[in-house]
């Protein structure tokens, strides 16, 4: 089975970002301190933040030439709400 090469850097980066959420989960069990966590949890939420948009982005540049103008404004705007409401 062959995969789009965007969806190998989609998987790519998401792989990434996954694995150091997971580091910085178990770098919060090795400090156990609360204030060390919060930090640690703060600077994995703003690369969370910034691969969704990179991902997403991604996505929307490779659907651009398959449709619709309209429709791509609907994924975009999707993204933009799914990042302004989970936004703290």
């Amino acid at each position: 089975m062959s995969f789009e090469p965007v969806v190998w850097k989609m998987f790519g980066l998401r792989t990434i970002t996954a694995t150091v959420s997971l580091l910085a989960s178990l770098a919060m069990l090795h400090f156990n301190q609360v204030d060390k966590a919060v930090a640690i949890n703060n600077y994995i939420a703003v690369l969370n933040t910034v691969a969704f948009a990179v991902v997403g982005g991604l996505g929307v540049a490779a659907l651009l030439a398959a449709y619709p103008p309209y429709k791509i404004a609907m994924v975009v705007i999707g993204i933009l709400l799914t990042y302004f409401g989970t936004k703290a």
